[in-house]
C-alpha cells in the first residue's frame, strides 16, 4: 500500500511538469516575426495547393478550432490558426502527396494530428505565413484531390 501511495504522490507532483511539456515559449521577436521554442500537437486539415498565387507549391495546415488557442498570436492579430511546414519534403512524404492531382484539380487535402516545433509567427504587413517544422503526424487520412479555383 505504501508503494502505491508513493507512486500516486510522484505522479501528482509530476503532472504539472507533463502539462507544461507541450507548449511554445517565445524566444525572440523581430519586426516581422516571433520565434518560438517548444512543440505543440494540433488536429486539423493538411492541404497542398500546387499553384497558389502567393505560396506556390506548399503544404500547409489549418488547425481545428478546438486547438487554435495553441497557436501564438500577437495582440490584435485575429488571423485564423494555420501555418505552412518549413520542412516541405518531409510533409509531402508524411502525407503521401507525391502524385499530381487529376486534371481539373490543383491540390490535395486530408486530416491529421501533427506535432510541430520551431514555430515562427509571421507578423509582417505584406503577404506571408507562419511556419513550423513537422516533427510527426498520426491519424492521417488519405489525401483527397481539391478542385482548382475557377473564380467568379
Amino acid at each position: 500500500m505504501q508503494a502505491i501511495n508513493k507512486i500516486l504522490f510522484t505522479a501528482i507532483l509530476a503532472l504539472p511538469l507533463l502539462a507544461s511539456a507541450q507548449g511554445l515559449k517565445l524566444q525572440k521577436s523581430a519586426d516581422d516575426a516571433d520565434y518560438y521554442d517548444g512543440q505543440i500537437t494540433v488536429r486539423g486539415q493538411y492541404t497542398r495547393n500546387l499553384n497558389d498565387e502567393i505560396l506556390g507549391d506548399a503544404v500547409c495546415f489549418n488547425v481545428d478550432d478546438a486547438d487554435a488557442a495553441l497557436i501564438p498570436r500577437r495582440g490584435g492579430d485575429a488571423r485564423s490558426a494555420w501555418f505552412c511546414f518549413s520542412n516541405q519534403d518531409t510533409a509531402v512524404n508524411t502525407f503521401k502527396l507525391g502524385n499530381k492531382p487529376p486534371r481539373g484539380y490543383c491540390g490535395h487535402q486530408g486530416r491529421a494530428t501533427v506535432t510541430v516545433n520551431q514555430y515562427v509567427v509571421y507578423a509582417g504587413e505584406s503577404e506571408g505565413t507562419d511556419v513550423a517544422k513537422l516533427v510527426s503526424a498520426r491519424g492521417i487520412s488519405k489525401a483527397q484531390p481539391v478542385r482548382c479555383y475557377q473564380g467568379e
